[in-house]
């Protein structure tokens, strides 16, 4: 029989006050700036996938560099400034780790509660609560606690160091790739060219990232990439290089996506004629020779410096584009994996199989 939920939720909560007691008693200032940088990204994406308003959003995203700004000045010169009493010191160490949760508590009670007006009830409304109403507000807040804990549990110290150090070699700015997809690659796509199928690889690989960025999306799967043959031989997408390969184009083996137990991938097919996947090979081609970087900065404004400056499903919605094969319309920078699936109303996909590693 499964555990119960309190059980659970005392797990949950052990978890969550491991994490940050080991921030406490160990946490350098790089562990502290860490968090508070991804946390204040983690905010800010999650605000510009909500439904507000151009002028709201922009509000939020300030306001939480704002509160960014404030974290790093206070960890900078008061919870690491020496000579400080022991005692003072320790208070204000517990200081910094409690404004860990600000943006959390933020993200809750402002982005998922967007439409929620915020008032001081009358005493006549105050009567009318029902004990319905309490005990839905409570099943609620229990709700939001576990979202917390969920996000914390992502946002450990080990995934944002695992994350931080992958995007080392990442620029927004200027091509960092160029010529992973070597000649072995390109023989083994052409010979793949008379396959009527180019292949959709939707995973959850379990990566630093992907735990990340699946914290912001509430989406299981966050990669995306393609092939063009059905064994998967010539996978390729853009990526962190996995420590062989500066960030970008480069080619992808599904067993490396087995960075978790319970690692997915979902296999779909899409119809596309030699002449289309001979277009799409053009401009893998085109994008190998110029060079190529990852769009780290994309993920959150949606925008590349440079054409081939792009992640991974920015570039897959890119390649369909070049064959004439998109089947649903929308910015390729606002293109997430999932969309691939969720957005094919037209049932141009078919479903291959789905790749576990259990």
């Amino acid at each position: 029989m499964g555990r119960d939920v309190p059980s659970r939720e005392r797990e949950n909560q052990a978890v969550l006050a491991l994490v940050l007691l080991a921030v406490f008693l160990s946490g350098n200032r790089f562990i502290y700036f860490s968090i508070y940088a991804v946390a204040a990204v983690y905010m800010i994406l999650r605000t510009l996938y909500a439904g507000f308003r151009k002028r709201e959003k922009t509000f939020l995203c300030v306001g939480y560099l704002v509160l960014l700004a404030l974290q790093l000045l206070y960890a900078e010169t008061v919870i690491f400034e020496p000579g400080y009493h022991p005692v003072l010191h320790w208070l204000l160490r517990a200081t910094g780790v409690l404004a860990m949760a600000l943006p959390l508590f933020v993200e809750r009670f402002i982005t998922a509660n967007k439409n929620a007006r915020f008032y001081l009830p009358s005493l006549e409304e105050v009567e009318a609560i029902s004990f319905a109403q309490v005990r839905e507000q409570e099943a609620q807040f229990r709700i939001a606690l576990e979202e917390v804990e969920r996000t914390a549990r992502k946002l450990t110290p080990e995934n944002l160091a695992k994350a931080l150090t992958g995007s080392q070699g990442h620029s927004s700015i200027s091509y960092v790739n160029r010529g992973s997809l070597t000649e072995d690659y390109f023989h083994d796509a052409e010979a793949a060219l008379d396959d009527p199928w180019l292949y959709l690889v939707i995973s959850d690989t379990g990566s630093a990232a992907s735990e990340i960025i699946g914290s912001v999306t509430r989406k299981v799967y966050n990669h995306a990439s393609l092939s063009f043959d059905r064994e998967l031989k010539t996978t390729l997408s853009y990526n962190g290089g996995a420590n062989l390969y500066p960030p970008g184009l480069n080619p992808e083996m599904v067993a490396h996506f087995h960075l978790k137990p319970d690692a997915s991938v979902l296999v779909y097919r899409l119809a596309a004629n030699r002449e289309q996947k001979e277009q799409v090979l053009a401009a893998v081609e085109r994008i190998n020779r110029e060079g190529s970087a990852y769009n780290m900065m994309g993920l959150v404004t949606k925008w590349s410096y440079k054409p081939n400056i792009m992640f991974c499903s920015q570039f897959v919605y890119r390649m369909l584009q070049e064959a004439g094969l998109a089947y649903f319309e929308k910015r390729p920078g606002e293109v997430r994996p999932t969309d691939f699936v969720e957005l094919d109303y037209r049932r141009k996909l078919e479903f291959v199989e789905e790749i576990t590693f259990r």
